[in-house]
């Protein structure tokens, strides 16, 4: 497993294009939108230490707004293509990890196993 440390500014430009484009609120509608380096950066914390969402560190944006982008980009598999993209071999490591604490199905990258647990296990 990788130690973890912030994206460089070479990773960021490597990754961002990977990420879906979000349309910017208009000024007079709630908060404005998340960094979206700084919410891949807190996403990418939870899962390297194992950590649950809420104890994330206060330098990243709220943990409810890395979670929900997070469950976005794991469901689109954008998640997916950013740990390859990242952590190239490293990323099947990653990859089960996150699929053990999470109970959701994910879909795993080419050449590994679901990570899912069959019914009758459960």
């Amino acid at each position: 497993m990788p130690f973890f440390r912030e994206l460089t500014d070479e990773e960021w430009e490597r990754v961002s294009r990977l990420l879906p484009e979000l349309r910017p609120r208009p000024a007079s509608r709630g908060r404005p939108l998340a960094n979206t380096r700084a919410v891949l950066n807190g996403a990418l914390w939870v899962i390297v230490h194992g950590a649950t969402w809420a104890s994330m560190p206060r330098r990243y944006p709220p943990y409810q707004t890395c979670h929900r982008r997070f469950m976005a980009w794991r469901d689109t598999g954008v998640f997916q293509n950013v740990f390859e993209t990242l952590y190239g071999e490293d990323c099947t490591a990653l990859h089960r990890e996150m699929g053990a604490r999470i109970r959701a199905p994910i879909p795993a990258p080419s050449g590994v196993a679901n990570t899912k647990p069959p019914a009758s296990a459960i």
